[in-house]
């Protein structure tokens, strides 16, 4: 048996519910199953009711294979679970006490339907990146758009969540920081936005343009100068294989210098329509001649500084702009997007070939097949 299956027919209902019934077989009813907590730690549905003892209870119920589970996990430790009013296991092997109180308890051992336990193995088993890629096609496209609208939002929120991490000086230096990411594309964001994190733009912009490039070169190791207190060592960080000569990062570093010293960080280019921001990056000098720096800027910086202003300035135009954005976009050509081509999935823009990337890298090789709405379809079939 599964946990994370037994969340899932829990979560969706999928229990012939009339006929549970108590370990003790004292009655209760449910009033209110509760929320998934689905990330952070504590019990697994929070905000539940049940009716038991003629008594409303309120709090959490606590899902496990066997009840033993519960001391093995180390609950009874564990103040957050207290609260927990109700205990749904498939094995009860073990009366758990909790805070002086025997916590009721349903065993759903009886309840399994063995046939939809199968398929969720087969489908948790496929071998496939994609583990839906025999039936994907058989699904009403309907469950593939709410899928893709649920992983550019969690896409979104994610990078927003990470944004919070970075530390910078002000909206200038994010941008400057957003920007230096997308020079080093997937291969070298990382040391990117660290030295933009590190030489920041005041720093930069400090400097005379004559001086700008070759003090980034420096910082990030690309020359040796025993005599400076630069991080030589960071070079160390920076990715050079299978690059073509133009990605090397002392190139992109170059172009990135010679960007940011042209770019306008004054203009408001939120306030202005999807074609204009496109027409006003496309025109910048270093991106109008490198197609593939302007895709990653307007992909992978342009919408989450939208989304951070959306939720900095409590206005959802910002997020309907971000994703209006990467709808005008032309899609993305890499690995990821020609895997989902290859099974008739083939994406029309930007916002598909960013949803089925965080589908594929957040759900599909992870086997979060109970938490994507296209394996919940299957398995509901």
């Amino acid at each position: 048996m599964n946990e994370k299956y037994l969340h899932f027919l829990w979560k969706m209902k999928r229990l012939p519910f009339p006929k549970l019934s108590l370990f003790d077989k004292k009655e209760f009813t449910i009033l209110d199953f509760g929320t998934h907590n689905e990330f952070e730690s504590g019990p697994d549905f929070q905000e539940a009711s049940i009716l038991y003892d003629d008594l409303k209870w309120f709090g959490s119920i606590e899902i496990h294979i066997n009840a033993s589970d519960w001391y093995k996990h180390k609950h009874h430790l564990d103040k957050a679970y207290n609260n927990v009013i109700l205990h749904v296991v498939y094995n009860n092997d073990k009366e758990v006490v909790q805070n002086g109180r025997i916590i009721p308890t349903i065993e759903l051992k009886t309840h399994i339907d063995s046939k939809h336990y199968e398929k969720f193995n087969q489908l948790n088993a496929m071998s496939f990146d994609i583990p839906c890629t025999n039936s994907i096609l058989e699904i009403p496209r309907i469950y593939h758009t709410n899928m893709k609208d649920r992983a550019i939002e969690t896409r979104l929120k994610r990078k927003l969540l990470d944004l919070q991490k970075i530390q910078f000086l002000d909206d200038k230096h994010l941008l400057y920081i957003l920007f230096a990411r997308s020079f080093g594309s997937s291969v070298n964001q990382q040391p990117f936005e660290s030295l933009a994190i590190s030489f920041d733009i005041q720093q930069f912009l400090a400097l005379p343009k004559g001086l700008r490039t070759k003090s980034l070169e420096q910082y990030a190791g690309f020359i040796n100068n025993k005599d400076s207190n630069f991080f030589e060592s960071q070079f160390y960080q920076w990715r050079l294989k299978g690059l073509r000569p133009n990605s090397f990062p002392k190139k992109r570093l170059q172009l990135f210098s010679e960007f940011v010293s042209e770019f306008d960080f004054n203009f408001p280019f939120w306030e202005i329509t999807t074609t204009d921001l496109v027409d006003f990056f496309s025109s910048q000098n270093v991106l109008s001649n490198n197609k593939s720096i302007l895709q990653n800027v307007l992909v992978n910086a342009i919408p989450f500084f939208l989304y951070r202003k959306a939720h900095l300035e409590n206005n959802v135009c910002y997020i309907n702009q971000a994703i209006e954005l990467l709808k005008y976009l032309p899609t993305e050509s890499n690995y990821v997007s020609r895997k989902w081509s290859v099974i008739g999935i083939v994406p029309k823009n930007a916002f598909d070939s960013q949803a089925h990337l965080e589908i594929y890298k957040q759900f599909c090789i992870r086997k979060r097949c109970l938490n994507c709405s296209i394996g919940i379809k299957l398995l509901n079939k």
